[in-house]
């Protein structure tokens, strides 16, 4: 199923004001341009698909579609259809054969085949390489480029083609300064307008402490998803139960932290290994809302 996203910003701002995030918008204004590929290193969680599709966005070739292919989701010969071509070429051309200037998202590149190496190297030495019309491919990697260059995870070979234009996306605990922004703008699209100056008071007496402080293995998603959890389940501390476990809960913020932490991060990396096998929206892009980035920061 294709995965044509939304590369609007009102649906998917980049949010922090940490030094790290400034490079990293400075870096996807700088590329946008180029039709070159790009390699985003980073943990999982840090958003580097939400990177990548800022660089098709800010890019003059915004108009054409965003694909993705996550190397650890489809088969070889999955991705060889995708991105190269059926059986039978007439019926439906590969991404990469396709003259829309679409931009081409390869997840998860160290998991590739060699194979696969093989063909997207011939693809990058092509001479209409950095022609206009000519699909981009910008490629994410749980592994740092040191790893890469020093293991036999890939052909050194490809790893020279692809990475001359790269960056890594530091992981959360790394910038915790942008916690409370990543937060306040999640509480806003989840909780009524009405309600959200009160509950953003407790939530920064309450929780919020507890957040800067922990390590975040699945960094922005699971950030994310806390906060959805946080405002839209049952729990919720603003409110009294008859039950005595969440009215313990609720008083309690560490233990409210220690459980809902617990429960998350288990369920988050199936839910984004599920969601991006169905071919929806993962968890580091914003959910479909009636508020725009806009309202929020005006």
């Amino acid at each position: 199923m294709s995965r044509e996203g939304k590369t609007s910003h009102k649906l998917s701002p980049l949010l922090g004001e940490s030094a790290a995030i400034e490079q990293l918008r400075d870096f996807i204004v700088g590329v946008s341009l180029l039709n070159r590929p790009v390699v985003l290193f980073g943990d999982e969680g840090t958003g580097k698909e939400l990177a990548a599709r800022k660089i098709h966005a800010v890019g003059r070739t915004a108009h054409a579609p965003f694909e993705i292919a996550d190397c650890t989701q489809l088969t070889e010969r999955e991705l060889e259809e995708r991105l190269f071509a059926c059986e039978d070429a007439t019926i439906r051309a590969g991404l990469l054969q396709r003259d829309d200037s679409a931009t081409v998202y390869l997840a998860h590149i160290e998991h590739a085949s060699p194979w696969l190496l093989r063909e997207l190297l011939r693809f990058l030495l092509d001479d209409r390489q950095g022609l206009e019309a000519t699909p981009r491919l910008v490629f994410g990697s749980e592994f740092s480029y040191e790893e890469l260059i020093g293991g036999d995870v890939l052909d050194l070979a490809f790893i020279d083609a692809i990475s001359q234009i790269r960056v890594t996306i530091p992981p959360l605990r790394e910038r915790v300064e942008d916690i409370p922004i990543l937060c306040h703008y999640q509480m806003w699209l989840h909780t009524d307008s009405t309600e959200l100056d009160e509950r953003w008071e407790d939530f920064k007496e309450n929780v919020l402490p507890g957040l800067m402080h922990y390590p975040w293995p699945g960094n922005v998603n699971e950030l994310n998803a806390l906060i959805h959890e946080f405002c839209t389940g049952v729990v919720d501390y603003d409110v009294e139960y008859e039950s005595e476990v969440c009215r313990e809960s609720i008083s309690d913020p560490a233990a409210f932290l220690a459980g809902e932490f617990e429960r998350c991060h288990a369920e988050l990396i199936e839910t984004l290994h599920i969601e991006q096998a169905l071919g929806r929206v993962d968890m580091v892009l914003l959910p479909e809302t009636d508020r725009e980035y806009d309202d929020y920061v005006n």
